[in-house]
Parts: C-alpha cells; sequence; structure tokens
C-alpha cells in the first residue's frame, strides 16, 4: 500500500512535466500565501506535538494526517506530549492572538519545522487538510515546500447537496464523498433524501414511508447517526430534504391518503411517455406544464399533523439546525383537479396554485421553525410576503427565464445560498464552474451566506458517482473560500490535476472507477491511441443528455448508466495540455513552441487507424476519423500557410462538432485557433439540446 501511494506520488509530480516546486499545489488556494525558497524534505522518523486540549475532531484530523504522512512518505509520525525534538507543532490559541478574524481561520509556516496556529478546532482541521496537500514529491524524496500561509474562507456556508433519491448511493461511498469535501474545507452537506423515485431514510413514526417508497434502499436510523458522528469529526454539519409538495410520489406508495389525487402509486419517475417514439422539445414542455404530477394535498389539516410528526422525528437524526423543504417545480395541475382543494382555495382567497403554495410554505416552515429548526426552501418559493426566516436556495439557470437575483432577496429579508452555476449533473467542465459570474465579483454587502455544489442523480448511480462529483468539485469549494481574484484557468487545471491525483491516494475511487468502467467497456483491449482519443472527449454538456433521456419513452430508456458517456471524466485533460500549447504559440511564434504543437499533432495523426484496429471503441471512431484528419491538414497548413487550405479545414472543424453517441470533442476550439491565430472565449453557455 505505501509503494502504491509513493507512486502516486510520482506520477503526480511529473504529470505536468515539472516537479511540484514549481507550483503551490493547494485547493482551494489559501488567502495569503508566500512561497519561499527550499523544500523542509522528510528524512527518518518525525515527531508531532499539539499544545491545547483535545477533542475529538483534533484526535480525529491528527490520526488522519499521520497515516497520510506514513503512507507517503513510509516514515514514521508519532505524536507526542512535550514539545522537544519536533518536526510538527500545533497551537491552539485565542482569535485575538492569531490576528485573522475568522473562527475557521489559520496560519501555517513550514521552514525548518512547521507551526500551526488555528484558535479552533476547525481551524486545525483545514490547516492540516492543506499540509496534506502540500506532501510532495521533489528530486530529493519526499517534503514539503517552504510556505507561509495566513488562511479562512471568505464564505461561511460552503456545501454540497446530494440527491440519494433518485439513485441510492451507499454509505461507504457517501463516507469517501465526506472525506473529500474535508479536504477541500467544504463544511455542510445537505441530504436530498425523498423526491419521486425514493423516500430513503428510516421513519418509525411512519414506516411505510421507506418500506414502501424506497425499493428497499433507504439509511437506517442507525446509520445515519453513525454518518452524522463521521461528518462531524471531518467539520461537516449535515440536514436533510424533505422535498415538498410535488417531487412526493414516493410518500403516497405507502400513504395515498396525502394525496391530491387518491389512487395507488409506486416509487418512479414523475413523467413517463407512452408508445415507442420519441417526443420533441415542444410536446416534452407541454407535458411538464400539463401533467397532473403527484403532489401533496396542502388542504388538510391531517397532512400538516403528519408533517409535525415527521420533522419532530427527523430533527435529533441531523446536526445542522436546518430543514429544505423543497417547494420547486410543482405545476399545480393536481391541485386544480381537486374540488375539494379548490374549494378550499376559494375559501381562502386564492386565486392561483402559486397561493396555493406560498400557503403550504408558511405552514411548513413555521411546523420546521416550531421544532427548532431553521426552514430551506428553492428559489420557486420566493415572493415579497416569503417568510423572512426561509433561506433561499437560488438554482436556475438563465434559460429558465428571469432568475433572482441575491440583492432582491436580500431586501426582502431572507438570506439566500447558491446553486446557479453549481450542478455537477449538467456535465459542464471544471472552468464553467470556476467562473461563475456570482462569485467572481466582489463581494456585496447582502445576505448571501455562500453556496452549494450540487449533484443530482438522474444520470448518476453509485457506479459514477464519485467521478461525476470528482475532482470538479474542488474549483467549488475554492469559489467559496478562496479569493474572487483567482481566475486563471491554466494554474487551476494544473493545480486540479495533483489535488484529484492526492484524493485517489487517500482513497476516493473516482480514478479507479473511470480506469474499471473503461477496461470493461473495452474488455481490456483500449491501446494507447484510444486512451489518447479518451483524453480528447467528453460526454454532451449542459441538459443535452438528461433531456435526451426525458424524450425517450421509458421503453427504450437505458436500464443501467454504462454508455461510454456515463464513464469517461467531464473534463478531457488533454484538451488542457494541448490548449497551452496553442495559447503559447500564439502569443510568441517561436521555433520552438511551433514544435510543441506540430508534436502534439503528429502523435494524433495514427488515432484513426488505431482505434479502427483495436476495433474497442468503434462507436466514436468518427471522433478518431476527424482528429486524425483535422491534424494531418493542420500540419500541413503550419509549414505552407494557404486560405484555400484554411477554408476547408473550418469546414471540417465544423462538421466535427457534431456530437457522436452523447460525446463530443474537446479540442476543437484550440484546432480553429491555429487557423485563426485567436483562442476563443471559454464557452460559458448552458444548452438544452
Amino acid at each position: 500500500m505505501k509503494i502504491r501511494n509513493l507512486l502516486i506520488l510520482i506520477m503526480v509530480a511529473f504529470s505536468n512535466n515539472v516537479f511540484a516546486q514549481n507550483n503551490i499545489n493547494l485547493m482551494p488556494f489559501p488567502q495569503n500565501v508566500t512561497k519561499n525558497e527550499g523544500q523542509l524534505m522528510v528524512s527518518g522518523n518525525w515527531n508531532m506535538y499539539y499544545k491545547g486540549e483535545y477533542s475529538p475532531m483534533i484526535q480525529e484530523a491528527m490520526g488522519r494526517f499521520v497515516t497520510r504522512f506514513k503512507n507517503a512518505s513510509s516514515k514514521k509520525l508519532q505524536i507526542i506530549d512535550k514539545a522537544e525534538n519536533i518536526k510538527i507543532q500545533i497551537n491552539k490559541i485565542t482569535i485575538n492572538d492569531l490576528g485573522i478574524d475568522n473562527k475557521e481561520g489559520y496560519k501555517l509556516n513550514i521552514d525548518s519545522i512547521i507551526i500551526i496556529n488555528a484558535a479552533t478546532d476547525e481551524g486545525i482541521l483545514y490547516a492540516l487538510e492543506s499540509l496534506n496537500q502540500l506532501l510532495s514529491v521533489y528530486k530529493e524524496g519526499v517534503g514539503f515546500p517552504k510556505v507561509s500561509i495566513q488562511d479562512y474562507p471568505t464564505y461561511a456556508w460552503r456545501g454540497m447537496m446530494v440527491d440519494v433519491a433518485r439513485h441510492f448511493i451507499p454509505m461507504d461511498m457517501m463516507k469517501r464523498n465526506v472525506d473529500a469535501m474535508a479536504a477541500v474545507k467544504l463544511n455542510t452537506l445537505h441530504i436530498h433524501i425523498s423526491d419521486d423515485e425514493g423516500f430513503r431514510i428510516e421513519s418509525k413514526k411512519y414506516p411505510q414511508l421507506h418500506l414502501k417508497g424506497s425499493n428497499g434502499e433507504f439509511y437506517t436510523q442507525a446509520e445515519i447517526i453513525d454518518f452524522i458522528k463521521y461528518c462531524k469529526l471531518r467539520g461537516i454539519e449535515v440536514y436533510a430534504e424533505f422535498d415538498l409538495p410535488g417531487h412526493s410520489q414516493s410518500w403516497f406508495a405507502g400513504y395515498p391518503e396525502l394525496a391530491a389525487e387518491k389512487k395507488s402509486y409506486t416509487p418512479g419517475p414523475r413523467f413517463k411517455i407512452d408508445g415507442d417514439k420519441p417526443v420533441n422539445l415542444m410536446s416534452l414542455v407541454q407535458m411538464i406544464n400539463t401533467t397532473p404530477t403527484p403532489s401533496l394535498d396542502v388542504s388538510a389539516e391531517a397532512t400538516y399533523i403528519f408533517l409535525d410528526n415527521l420533522t419532530k422525528e427527523m430533527k435529533p437524526l441531523f446536526s445542522k439546525a436546518y430543514m429544505h423543504m423543497g417547494l420547486d417545480e410543482n405545476n399545480g395541475v393536481s391541485w386544480m383537479r381537486n374540488p375539494k382543494i379548490v374549494s378550499f382555495m376559494q375559501s381562502k382567497g386564492m386565486k392561483t396554485h402559486q397561493d396555493l403554495q406560498n400557503y403550504f410554505a408558511e405552514k411548513f416552515s413555521n411546523i420546521i421553525e416550531k421544532n427548532g429548526l431553521k426552514p430551506i426552501a428553492w428559489e420557486e418559493a420566493f415572493h415579497k410576503g416569503l417568510n423572512k426566516n426561509i433561506l433561499v436556495q437560488v438554482w436556475k439557470p438563465g434559460f429558465m427565464g428571469p432568475t433572482i437575483s441575491i440583492d432582491t432577496i436580500s431586501v426582502n429579508g431572507n438570506s439566500s445560498i447558491i446553486s446557479r452555476g453549481f450542478y455537477l449533473d449538467v456535465f459542464m467542465p471544471a472552468y464553467y464552474h470556476y467562473l461563475n459570474p456570482d462569485f467572481i465579483k466582489e463581494k456585496s454587502d447582502n445576505k448571501l451566506l455562500g453556496g452549494e455544489a450540487a449533484i443530482w442523480t438522474e444520470l448518476v448511480d453509485e457506479s459514477n458517482f464519485e467521478s461525476r462529483v470528482w475532482p470538479r468539485a474542488s474549483v467549488i469549494a475554492e469559489r467559496f473560500w478562496s479569493s474572487n481574484k483567482l481566475q486563471d484557468i491554466e494554474n487551476m487545471y494544473e493545480r486540479l490535476n495533483v489535488v484529484s491525483h492526492k484524493f485517489a491516494w487517500d482513497g476516493l475511487q473516482h480514478i479507479t472507477r473511470v480506469e474499471n468502467h473503461i477496461d470493461q467497456f473495452t474488455n481490456t483491449q483500449i491501446n494507447n491511441e484510444g486512451k489518447k482519443l479518451l483524453s480528447l472527449i467528453t460526454p454532451v454538456k449542459g441538459y443535452k443528455k438528461i433531456m435526451g433521456l426525458m424524450t425517450k419513452p421509458e421503453a427504450i430508456r437505458p436500464p443501467s448508466l454504462n454508455e461510454l458517456s456515463d464513464i469517461i471524466p467531464i473534463d478531457a485533460m488533454g484538451k488542457w495540455a494541448f490548449r497551452k500549447q496553442v495559447r503559447l504559440y500564439l502569443q510568441n511564434p517561436t521555433e520552438e513552441n511551433r514544435l510543441a504543437v506540430q508534436q502534439t499533432l503528429e502523435s494524433w495523426k495514427q488515432l484513426s487507424a488505431g482505434i479502427s484496429k483495436s476495433g474497442c471503441l468503434l462507436n466514436i471512431q468518427q471522433h478518431a476519423d476527424n482528429v486524425s484528419s483535422i491534424s494531418i491538414q493542420l500540419l500541413t497548413y503550419l509549414n505552407a500557410k494557404d486560405d484555400i487550405m484554411k477554408s476547408n479545414i473550418m469546414k471540417q472543424i465544423s462538421a466535427a462538432r457534431t456530437p457522436v453517441n452523447e460525446t463530443e470533442l474537446a479540442i476543437l476550439d484550440e484546432f480553429e485557433a491555429i487557423l485563426t491565430g485567436k483562442l476563443k472565449d471559454l464557452d460559458m453557455s448552458l444548452s438544452i439540446f
């Protein structure tokens, strides 16, 4: 195990063709960092001393660091009880002595010894996570760069939403996810624990919720209690979302009397397309707007008694004093078709289903507050009369119509968190999340608390969960923690590549899952040309894949997520290496820079023949053909530029933008830049189809 981990560190060091000392490979990047000359090398066994009162979090954090240190260096790190012959000293001091007005802040200095100062358990935890990331391979061996760091978060709420309802995520995978969250200083886990497809937590008060609403896949209360303790030791607080009044079909499998439409229910998707022909966009939108989707009967007083009892039961299971009510994507059709509910609305002077939803928001939020929790809702709940104590979670992208600004929410008296631009399941590259305009502008004096990355699981299950979340969630964590002035995409990707391998070294399976699935997909017959091609393609971006799935009838939807577009990483790392080469060539067209581009193009000339020969990636053969053909043409163009040739190559590039089996080439803008002399801005658009 130690040998394998050391090899991973070595591969990380060489992955950018430079040793680690050429960069400070931290993510999130510190607020203030000074890089000094030299390294502190690990030679012999080390001692670590903690000056302060031990807590379970401190003991756990130090224990994890000791294990990681041993695995990486093959040296022993011993925790001792006196400050003698030490290499690492951790001091818990007052916040006044620390000089950082933030309880999560810390100072880390690496010189002849390593000194950590922090005022809280969380500060020490984060300092140790940074120290673990700084552990690097140098020419001389394993060690740390000499640096001085003063660090603290920009935002207090740094979260991740995990949907375990659409596809159930096993507990061991949830724990690995939490380890990775802690590594990048996220502090809040939002579990989307119920939806149409599943009610995923045991209820002893209403057992038919999980017995009939989960298809046997749910967390017991004992498992949740153990998990919450696990999270707490890693500085992460957890709260649950019970998405209502829509998104509730699984509830009605066991308690149909709660539904607006009285009938039998089973857990499953809200929208089902009959027949054997896909629908188009217009018919899909009509279906979404007019289908009587399963919804809670919010006119019945018995509904609120049920919710009150359930809230009482669930409150002690979770650690963060919040409960998410949902309140999203409810078209109200089931309500308007129920005469009893319509009569109730008329008696209350309500004219639209939105009025009724506002009524439900007020009632449910009062129940949550009565039970000692704070309510959260998605942005559809927002209106000027909204309970000021409801935290609003913003998520809608611009193509869904007018968006609600954080300032508007703040003026109404509500605090907010943002997930807009942070949806991991729409398969946008890391740079898209990194350049989120809500977080690269100057921080305002509004009531924005921070944000949450979000992973919805219509197209994610346990087979690809880790690779769909990580490492991209790291750049979102950096947006919550670090300065908004950090916008260097090349540097971000270089650090992300190193940190990603560190995650693998520490136990996350995002890389091995991809490798294993590719081996399975190709029957272990993939060759070097195949590996090169896979580094240049991505799944289709935006909502294209989920919309493609939604428009297919049930009978022809894929039974599992094992297509190539479900397997390959979201970021094509080959693109970023090539983009850097092209940028350097365009900025400074020296012989050296031109040769670097040409060598890459030469390496791609044989992709088409190599894929054809292996026979294992024939479903994306067209991509290989395009890369080889365009590379050959560009090599000729670089040596003898010709306008007719340029026009023909541009046509080839345009044709190559057509997706193949829900995958697309990621290097076409770079190909085009060789012809035009200018790199396009990175695409920040979020496509539907």
